[in-house]
């Protein structure tokens, strides 16, 4: 399988987003050697967007050194959203201050990441920190990262990576991760 990869220059970062960054191929994206990028949607309640969707079957999605941020949905996975048969590896990369917050009675999960049935992320020295799920009117889960696959063939799998300051919040009904 043939994988594209993309380089980010640091001088050119923050990357500024005027819509979700949709990955449905096989795809590395790479802060260029030694530095970090920034993939910032700038979203908000009047201008929702998530940062990156990674959706299709056997797509494998590689983000290095790439911090992703500013995401704002209505629906789940505010930073990242990964879709049933797809892989998101993150290498050494930042998800934080992205916020999904439920419109109406709905219920709010993955603010920061939101892994769907059949999908996979594995997180490699990776922080996800300061997301949040929210809702008025049900259920909240998964503030930092939702697996909502796990009953269902998805997985998260993280290592030496940390999970800090995520907030999963609700008015009505639960609120949890």
């Amino acid at each position: 399988t043939e994988v594209d990869t993309i380089v980010l220059l640091e001088r050119y970062s923050p990357f500024g987003l005027t819509s979700s960054l949709v990955l449905r191929r096989n795809v590395t994206i790479a802060a260029e050697a030694g530095a970090r990028a920034i993939l910032n949607a700038s979203a908000s309640a009047e201008a929702p967007r998530r940062v990156l969707l990674v959706d299709g079957p056997g797509t494998v999605v590689r983000l290095v050194s790439v911090d992703v941020t500013g995401g704002f949905v209505s629906a789940w996975g505010a930073g990242v959203r990964v879709e049933g048969g797809s892989t998101l590896v993150l290498d050494d990369c930042r998800v934080r201050g992205n916020v999904m917050r439920a419109t109406g009675r709905g219920p709010a999960a993955g603010g920061g990441i939101a892994i769907l049935t059949g999908g996979r992320a594995l997180l490699d020295g990776t922080l996800v920190e300061g997301n949040e799920a929210a809702s008025d009117g049900e259920n909240a889960n998964g503030g930092g990262v939702l697996n909502n696959g796990v009953a269902n063939g998805g997985t998260l799998t993280a290592h030496g990576s940390r999970l800090v300051g995520n907030v999963a919040r609700s008015n009505a009904g639960a609120a949890t991760g």
